[in-house]
């Protein structure tokens, strides 16, 4: 089925997708300068806390490294080990002034498969960034525990392990905010076959943190979306030139403008007449344009008669001697 569209349905279709494409244009325009409301953390200031711990066992004498200590990182012995010193130190930096305050406790965790207890070290306070605690286990105390708990419930485990736990509570204020964080720092020692071994290989221990705060900025819309939007106009203003090229008007020829023109001016005289025009039989004066053939037939009070022969414009006005003609 084809679509013949006259020329004012031509020229209506051209109209409404004109219409189309500015008001496309128009609101992508808009879309794209457009400014949104993005929601986003602003880093007010970062901090990090720093647990370092440091040790070393006090040995019994003994025959094999006699009487001393061992450094950190190394195995010791239950036979000959008597306390673990112990060092450790809490830090703070800041990437801005702040106030600080830490309290740290010290504790000793024994655990096996069976059962576990904690036992309060020490405790320490500090009033700037930094904290150091110094204190001793009673190793000694603690394998002797473990020996008489065993007795007493005929439980052996293959192995236990005792844990230094630190928290650290501390308090700053800084930009004019008040922060509290808990940090807990934990190191650990793992009692098997009478060795004591350490079981973490790393004695730093940091913890990062940040204040922020939810800021609202003015974000324009994606390169993406700006992408897409242009590709549409494309579409859209390639489609309007596509339309326009198969459904624009026909343009009109020399004689059809001649006749248009004429028609306006002389529609009082002017008259359609369909079909191929009559053979006269009276002679034929041909006039040299429109307006003469327009002022003969004012003059002789008669009608233009126009014909269209083979695409042609054909004007006669008859009277009963002579047959005025013009063709343009």
């Amino acid at each position: 089925m084809s679509f013949h569209p006259s020329k004012r349905g031509k020229m209506a279709i051209l109209v409404i997708i004109c219409i189309m494409l500015l008001g496309s244009v128009y609101y992508s325009y808009e879309y794209v300068l457009a400014e949104e409301q993005v929601e986003k953390e602003k880093s007010l200031l970062s901090y990090e806390h720093c647990g370092t711990f440091d040790y070393n066992f006090t040995m019994k004498e003994n025959e094999l490294y006699g009487k001393g200590t061992l450094e950190k990182g190394m195995n010791c012995f239950t036979k000959v080990v008597d306390k673990l010193n112990v060092t450790y130190n809490s830090e703070m930096t800041f990437s801005a002034d702040a106030i600080c305050f830490s309290e740290g406790r010290a504790y000793v965790d024994i655990s096996c498969d069976y059962w576990e207890l904690t036992d309060e070290i020490t405790s320490v306070k500090s009033n700037d960034s930094s904290l150091v605690a110094e204190f001793e286990v009673d190793f000694a105390k603690i394998l002797t525990f473990i020996e008489s708990v065993e007795k007493e419930i005929s439980v052996y485990p293959r192995n236990y392990f005792v844990n230094i736990r630190i928290p650290v509570d501390v308090k700053f204020e800084s930009l004019e905010q008040e922060v509290s964080e808990r940090y807990e720092d934990v190191y650990s020692f793992k009692i098997e076959a009478n060795v004591i071994s350490p079981v973490e290989e790393g004695y730093e221990y940091k913890t990062p943190g940040e204040i922020t705060q939810t800021v609202t900025e003015l974000k324009r819309s994606s390169s993406a979306m700006k992408s897409g939007f242009v590709f549409l106009n494309i579409v859209l203003a390639s489609s309007a030139l596509l339309s326009y090229i198969y459904l624009k008007p026909d343009e009109l020829s020399q004689q059809e403008l001649i006749h248009n023109k004429a028609k306006k001016r002389f529609h009082d005289y002017m008259v359609d007449v369909y079909g191929q025009p009559p053979i006269f039989s009276q002679p034929k004066i041909p006039v040299s344009d429109l307006n003469e053939m327009a002022r003969i037939a004012e003059g002789l009070n008669k009608p233009i008669l126009h014909f269209i022969v083979q695409g042609s414009h054909k004007y006669f006005i008859l009277t009963e001697n002579v047959v005025y003609q013009f063709a343009a």
